[in-house]
């Protein structure tokens, strides 16, 4: 038998070449030997790491192994190179390596695969920060897998759970879930389901807005369900980034050292934050302005409720809302139609919401007219207005609206008074920023001055401002605005301060600095004495050295005692001692001796000196801080100038608008009024056109006329005298090709019988219907026949001539 061939001996080849050799056993053997140098080496800069950081593809290579025990162990090797490497050399592989895992790892089959895989991807976020790997993890949610999308849902929910939605940023996550909420797969929707509850755990009632609006109401409700039953809050950071870590372990010894650390205050997530802005001049028609001056409430209502639904987001894209705030702040002021009035102001505060800081701004044109509409009496006119002054004071600060307010809550108006003095306490509840002593002093002194108003409800309503005022500043400090008040009011005060709620903090006061001051030397107490009977002292002058003492301690030069009050030398009270020696036990208050005084101490020296340099420090500490007080009282008074010349041009402003608004409506008027005016004059113009018609339609009938009485006298034969009276009709035949037939019954009467001719090509008005009356053949003689026709043609021509001229007076009038 031949003997077997030899196995081939792989441990020799370089590492390089066993990372990507065709064999799968070697490629195991080789990750397993880079995880055991990078779990023993002792620092990042050790050489285990130099080919991985110079090719970091090996490191996708190892994650993308198509043997899956090979697999498994590149990603253990992956997840010792993060821990180990270094953070500058691991981020540089981040994007790649994620790509990678969410393709080849997350639908792994073996379990150790797939956990290994999460965890690579919690150390990516360890190492650094998370959101770069969220965005790298988004790309697999629109994968064809389900697995893999239910797989890359579950590794965002770990990232969030275990570091929170405050360290790593929610938005990308919030704005991909209502997408996997459609998704086909069971198990990618109850994956979602449970990344919803975790951020809710975490940002509370803020995920809403951009969770709840693209989902069905079956899930929405099932969502609603599991919130209630959550309590927002009570979750903890369960891993840290490195960057936190290394700032703990600093607190740490820090503590340690007897050196107070305070702890950072924790970031507030509102639906702000986490939504993208929307455009909402874009959605405004061209002609906003023209709409909302019009005279018919309906047209303004329509483009409110247009802007009100636009507006109603989270978060509004940043641009010149100028003019719309101005008009909507117009409308709030002066409309008379109060459902107008209220969506004008839910446009406001969807505004101020969806703008924040950014709104703040446009203060001018809209604090002072809501609060002046608070006169309206329809309570949810009222409500609308405080919700839209609430929002804007988010946007502003206490003192950039305290001016207005306080010129609101001295009103003549009491509901005006109630309701800004309610907006007030709401406004200091709700603010972060603690106010000033001078905002305190002036709204405070303001709201004082209305708890004996006549009207219960504004001295309820000042009441309670004061106990939020209390509430922020002590009852200490709100003592000196208390004094008026009697033993009820004070009680009703304390009430509401106990009931009040507030976020703003006082700031903590600096520490003064402590005198420099030499080791060893204490400051000598400083007694005064009493100058003895019988002296007078003389007016302050210069302090001298004692005389033989030669180190510069000083006292008090005393007057030499009057000639009556003169002792001899030897009852003479003594000089007061020198300070260092006045105050200490035991001492007396003699003289010292000159053996005392030949012995000089350089410790009282030492002190003295200290001491006038620490006075020196003082005196230049309160020169500046006079110097900076007096350059804030300029600051301040040269503030208050430029408010009120900003005001009195606010008001020269709005009364142009108001003046540019009336000619502009005054133009639009008379162009209306020209535009009626012409359409009259055309009207007019064709009914003279139609006149004339008539007028040249009734001579031509009267010219016809004429031409008929001209031929019946004619025509007229001499026999007709002699013609006997029947009582049957007798025809008697015309030039136009008519007959006519008399009777004796009515005289000047006829009765008309058309009798169409081969000559007549057209209908010819009989003379009853041109007003003729034709008179009966009179068997009388020839010459009364011919004169009484003639009369009856004077009488037509008289009637048509009496026509024509009302008609030219009806037409020229």
């Amino acid at each position: 038998m031949a003997d077997a061939p030899e196995q081939e001996d792989y441990s020799t080849l370089p590492l390089e070449d066993r990372l990507t050799h065709k064999v799968w056993k070697v490629r195991l053997n080789a990750y397993e030997e880079s995880t055991r140098a990078f779990t023993s080496s002792p620092d990042e800069n050790a050489p285990c790491f130099k080919i991985y950081n110079n090719d970091p593809d090996l490191l996708v290579k190892a994650v993308k192994d198509a043997n899956v025990v090979a697999q498994e162990a590149g990603v253990g090797l992956l997840l010792a190179y993060l821990e180990f490497a270094g953070t500058q050399h691991a981020v540089r592989t981040r994007s790649n390596v994620v790509a990678a895992i969410v393709e080849k790892c997350l639908g792994s089959t073996r379990a150790g695969t797939k956990a290994k895989a999460v965890d690579a991807c919690l150390m990516y976020v360890e190492i650094d920060t998370g959101e770069p790997v969220i965005e790298d993890l988004i790309p697999g949610l629109s994968n064809k897998l389900p697995k893999i999308v239910a797989a890359t849902t579950m590794t965002m929910k770990k990232i969030y759970e275990v570091f929170g939605a405050k360290t790593v940023k929610a938005k990308p996550a919030v704005q991909v879930l209502p997408k996997l909420f459609t998704h086909a797969d069971k198990n990618v929707r109850a994956e979602a389901t449970e990344l919803a509850i975790i951020l809710y755990r975490w940002l509370g009632d803020a995920v809403k807005p951009m969770l709840l609006a693209d989902l069905k109401p079956v899930q929405v409700k099932e969502l609603e369900t599991a919130f209630d039953s959550i309590t927002i809050g009570e979750v903890k950071q369960e891993r840290f980034l490195r960057s936190q870590q290394a700032a703990q372990q600093t607190a740490g010894d820090d503590v340690s050292g007897d050196i107070g650390v305070e702890p950072a205050e924790e970031e507030t997530v509102d639906a702000f934050d986490l939504a993208e802005p929307v455009d909402v001049l874009s959605s405004l028609p061209p002609n906003f302005e023209d709409v909302m001056s019009s005279t018919k409430w309906k047209d303004r209502k329509e483009c409110l409720d247009m802007l009100v639904a636009s507006s109603n987001v989270p978060r509004i894209k940043d641009g010149d809302y100028g003019d719309v705030a101005r008009t909507l702040g117009k409308c709030v002021q002066k409309d008379a139609n109060v459902i107008c009035v209220a969506l004008a102001a839910n446009c406001l505060e969807n505004l101020a919401k969806g703008l924040k800081r950014s709104f703040g701004k446009y203060r001018n044109v809209v604090f002072s007219p809501c609060g002046e509409r608070f006169k309206e009496k329809k309570q949810n006119v009222i409500d609308a207005i405080g919700a839209a002054l609430d929002a804007l004071f988010l946007t502003t600060t206490l003192d950039d609206i305290m001016e207005e307010t306080l010129t609101l809550i001295k009103s003549k108006n009491p509901s005006v008074r109630q309701n800004m003095l309610a907006f007030l306490a709401r406004s200091l509840s709700a603010t972060l920023v603690f106010p000033k002593k001078e905002e305190v002093k002036a709204l405070a002194e303001g709201s004082a001055s209305l708890v004996g108003d006549a009207d219960v409800k504004v001295r309820e309503a000042a009441l309670e401002v004061l106990g939020v005022f209390m509430k922020l500043i002590g009852e200490r400090g709100m003592g000196p605005y208390l004094e008026s008040l009697d033993d009820i009011k004070k009680a009703k005060v304390v009430e509401y301060s106990s009931a009040a709620v507030t976020k703003a903090k006082a700031e903590k006061p600096k520490a003064a600095p402590a005198p420099v001051v030499k080791a060893g030397i204490k400051k000598a107490p400083v007694m005064v004495k009493k100058a003895p009977i019988g002296t007078v002292p003389s007016s302050p002058t210069k302090r001298k050295p004692v005389v033989g003492s030669g180190y510069g301690i000083t006292r008090p030069a005393l007057a030499k005692p009057t000639s009556k009050l003169s002792r001899p030398e030897s009852t003479r009270p003594e000089s007061p001692a020198p300070a260092s020696r006045v105050g200490r036990p035991g001492a007396t208050l003699a003289r010292p001796t000159a053996q005392n005084l030949a012995r000089p101490s350089s410790q009282n020296v030492n002190a003295d000196s200290a001491l006038a340099a620490a006075d020196r420090i003082e005196l230049e500490s309160l020169r500046r801080e006079k110097k900076d007080w007096l350059a804030s009282a300029v600051d301040r008074d040269e503030a208050v100038r430029m408010r009120q010349q900003i005001q009195e041009l606010q008001i020269k402003n709005a009364g142009l608008i108001e003046a540019s608004t009336k000619e502009s409506m005054n133009g639009k008027a008379k162009d209306a009024q020209l535009d009626k005016a012409h359409r009259d004059l055309d009207q007019t113009r064709h009914q003279l056109n139609r006149y004339e018609r008539e007028i040249e339609s009734l001579k031509s009938q009267l010219t016809k006329a004429r031409l008929i009485q001209d031929n019946h006298a004619v025509t007229e034969s001499p026999s007709a005298s002699h013609r006997s009276l029947s009582p049957h009709k007798s025809p008697v035949n015309y030039a136009n090709g008519r007959s006519y037939a008399f009777t004796d019954e009515k005289e000047n009467r006829y009765s008309s019988i058309p009798k169409t001719t081969s000559t007549a090509s057209h209908r010819t008005m009989t003379p009853a219907e041109l007003g003729i009356s034709i008179p009966s053949v009179e068997t009388s003689s020839h010459s009364a026949s011919s004169v009484q026709n003639y009369k009856n043609a004077a009488e037509l021509t008289a009637r048509l001539r009496e026509r024509i001229d009302s008609m030219k007076r009806a037409t020229s009038s």
